[in-house]
């Protein structure tokens, strides 16, 4: 062991602790395994946590041997020392004390998390580190189960398996209170099901207490058990239609509807008039809700009625690119009740001339259904061998298999058609027609005529048009029918086309289920950026990083992104192209080919950036990406701070910066008055190692944030347009929830909130009055430029 760590730890001396980050990494890397093992001798002690000068040593040996597993990169070598260390401070109580103060083992226990869960992609470190991990959630620290949550959430998305064998004690730690871990169930749902579904109902009942992160987590999970076991949930159908108030909400709940009703509808025939009201006051829940009212149409006469009813009325109010849900579920419920689409079939019609390429294309298939019905009944008969009787020249052939003994007698009057078919109908399986004039053919056919058409009635000039029809037609008699054929060498591309374009092909192939996983599934949760872009600093692949730009799509008086973009580093830039593409063809009327210029640029990007092997064509027709992939997505943005300074406007259906949305906010930001003020801790000192958090009321206005220390003089304010970038405080996966960072040229200011809420309020705020003054500053330059 290095001398200085030797007299540090056997001497408890805290004076020389600090002298260990002078130490290279490279000159302790071996020392560790006895260096945490003293360590760990020294806090079993049974007066440890009563010893402040042996705390602070420890303390500073941990984050220094940390720091040399991290830098080092040794972490799968001295795991089984860290977990060993980690597994002692489960014998010591963790609980926090009167005054809210974590005891010294939570704090040694978190830093080790920290360190072990920074690696969780290394399956060695996960297997060692999760089963004693799991054992802390019913520790009753509820900052350090916060913590451990988001530590297994990253854990799980690479060893779901692992997890999975840990369910039931997860789930005890959720019944105990610990709401946080409801996070993690989705992403092992798939790997351990039982023990959830038996706990269905129990977790359905937490959703009140819930908060918006937790509860959407929970409503996800709620839908992986609607595809596998929809009959669970049945019960629990009125607790879910609450959540239908809200637009946060309503979507997930209507995809755990969809998925119930597919297997069973029935459920839903009460609910469906709460079904129609979510969808007049949140537009974008149109989708989901018709698929419901389709699924509940199909039941019976009775409900196809009134589903049909319902669906045709909406189609003059629905947007165009929604139109097609509903016709799609429109013939959906006519293939099942074909004698029901006559009724609806003129109102169909008008939309024959849409636009939308999917709608027009529904449309024509309903009126085909439509015509098919009146010549149904004959191709029935004919594909049932029915035999024709037939008189020739006044003679009278019989059927090999009825054997009828007796005949309809013939007139050459047609007025008396109609009676003799009228009352022969009930008497005889088979009638013959009469006779024709000399002039038309003299050869007569009969239809099998079933006992379910009793109540046909044939008109005079209805059956003088038949009959001169079938004269005319001799083909017909010799069993033939008239079909449209197309021409065998007709090509389907258009001139100038590729011959074979397989992304054309994959669009046009699913085109209604792009439409629908990302208007349904993503638009509303991820936003979707304006560009990627690879930075090819060198020409090695591993030094290339990609960036996506988001811009605000409104870009009003007062867009806080006019003329920029708000930039974000990806480590999924894969993900994010197979998005872009996704909703690219999403927004378009018709299905993409490999000519389109958009679909070029994407290519361009993924040919810079792969380095798989994987073409471009792989990419874009592979599976759509899954939850685990929009989570890791949706981290990225969050790490960002995108949803700082954007919203999702459901009215317009596009992401729109702040100031968009509120425009009314601008004026408080340009007259000067406080937009937010309040008591924040700064950290503060000379050296780095010993700084202390000192209380400081602040005071941000259009143009300045401004602040006095405790005898009440107010400093030198900092100018909002000198702020460079304001983050949340952020190292690896340690997060500091209620800390922010602010940057200027010349310092950077580190402050922290009462709490989490009150820290994401100052960082919305000071987001939006430096995007604000930037773009304040770039229009006054244009004006002098113009000028």
């Amino acid at each position: 062991m290095h001398d200085l760590f030797s007299q540090v730890l056997n001497k408890r001396d805290l004076s020389k602790a600090g002298d260990l980050f002078m130490l290279h990494d490279c000159d302790i890397v071996n020392d560790l395994p006895a260096v945490l093992q003293i360590i760990q001798q020294i806090s079993s002690e049974a007066d440890y946590d009563k010893h402040d000068n042996d705390q602070s040593v420890i303390e500073i040996c941990i984050t220094r041997v940390t720091s040399a597993i991290r830098e080092a990169g040794v972490i799968e070598a001295h795991a089984q020392s860290l977990v060993s260390l980690l597994s002692s401070c489960l014998e010591h109580d963790l609980k926090p004390n009167s005054m809210n103060k974590d005891p010294p083992h939570a704090k040694l226990a978190s830093d080790i998390l920290s360190c072990v869960f920074l690696n969780y992609t290394k399956m060695t470190v996960m297997k060692a580190a999760i089963p004693v991990a799991v054992k802390f959630l019913n520790k009753g620290n509820r900052e350090l189960c916060r913590n451990l949550t988001s530590y297994l959430s990253l854990a799980a998305i690479t060893n779901a398996d692992l997890l999975s064998t840990q369910v039931r004690p997860i789930i005890d730690s959720i019944k105990d209170g610990n709401i946080y871990m409801l996070r993690v169930l989705p992403q092992m749902y798939t790997q351990n099901k039982q023990p959830i579904n038996d706990n269905v109902t129990m977790l359905i009942s937490l959703l009140p207490k819930c908060e918006q992160a937790e509860k959407i987590s929970l409503l996800q999970l709620l839908q992986l058990v609607a595809k596998d076991s929809p009959q669970l949930l049945e019960g629990n159908i009125p607790t879910l239609c609450k959540y239908l108030a809200s637009s946060q909400t309503a979507t997930l709940v209507l995809q755990i509807f969809v998925e119930m009703a597919t297997s069973n509808p029935g459920p839903f025939t009460e609910r469906v008039q709460i079904l129609k009201e979510t969808a007049e006051t949140q537009l974008h829940t149109m989708p989901l809700v018709v698929q419901v009212v389709g699924l509940v149409g199909r039941l019976s006469q009775e409900h196809a009625k009134s589903s049909l009813s319902y669906l045709v009325s909406q189609l003059s109010t629905t947007p165009e690119n929604c139109q097609a849900v509903l016709l799609r579920e429109i013939k959906n419920i006519t293939d099942i009740r074909r004698n029901m689409l006559g009724d609806y079939i003129a109102e169909i019609a008008q939309y024959a001339q849409s636009s939308n390429s999917t709608t027009k294309r529904l449309v024509q298939q309903l009126q085909n259904d439509y015509a098919d019905r009146n010549s149904k009944l004959s191709q029935e008969n004919r594909m049932s061998g029915s035999v024709t009787v037939i008189n020739v020249e006044g003679k009278q052939g019989y059927s090999d298999v009825h054997r009828s003994r007796s005949a309809l007698k013939t007139s050459s009057d047609s007025s008396k058609l109609n009676v003799t078919i009228t009352n022969a109908v009930d008497r005889w399986s088979h009638i013959s027609l009469p006779r024709l004039s000399s002039s038309s053919s003299r050869m007569h056919s009969t239809e099998k005529v079933h006992s379910k058409l009793s109540a046909l009635r044939v008109g005079q000039a209805d059956s003088h048009s038949q009959l001169s029809e079938r004269s005319s037609q001799s083909t017909l008699t010799n069993g033939s029918s008239a079909r449209t054929l197309t021409a065998a060498g007709s090509s389907i591309y258009q001139p100038g086309e590729r011959p074979h374009d397989p992304i054309k092909q994959f669009c046009s192939k699913h085109l209604e289920k792009i439409n629908n996983f990302i208007n349904n599934q993503v638009v509303f949760r991820i936003p979707m950026p304006s560009n990627c872009v690879v930075d090819a600093r060198g020409h090695r692949a591993h030094k290339r990083f990609a960036k996506v730009y988001f811009g605000c799509a409104e870009r009003g008086q007062y867009c806080l992104y006019n003329h920029t973009y708000l930039t974000m580093k990806t480590r999924c830039p894969r993900l994010w192209i197979h998005m872009m593409f996704l909703t690219l063809q999403a927004r378009s009327e018709k299905a993409l080919t490999q000519e389109d210029q958009q679909v070029l640029a994407l290519k361009s990007t993924w040919d810079s950036v792969k380095n798989d092997g994987k073409s471009f064509v792989a990419l874009i027709t592979s599976a759509f990406p899954s939850i685990k992939e929009q989570e890791m997505l949706l981290d990225e943005v969050k790490s960002a701070r995108y949803f700082d300074v954007f919203e999702y406007s459901s009215l317009k259906r596009h992401w729109l910066c702040f100031l968009c949305v509120h425009p009314e906010r601008a004026t408080v930001l340009e007259d000067g008055n406080p937009v937010i003020e309040g008591q924040l801790k700064e950290k503060k000192g000379r050296w780095k190692l010993f700084r202390r958090w000192r209380t400081r009321y602040f005071t941000l206005s259009g143009v300045h944030l401004t602040y006095k220390g405790s005898k009440s003089r107010e400093n030198l304010p900092i100018d909002v347009s000198q702020i460079q970038s304001v983050k949340a405080v952020k190292r690896g996966v340690r997060n500091i929830p209620k800390a922010f960072e602010i940057f200027t040229q010349d310092r950077t200011y580190v402050l922290k909130a009462k709490d989490s809420k009150n820290a994401e309020q100052w960082v919305q705020c000071l987001q939006i009055a430096v995007a604000h003054s930037h773009a304040r500053g770039r229009g006054r330059l244009m004006h002098h430029s113009v000028h």
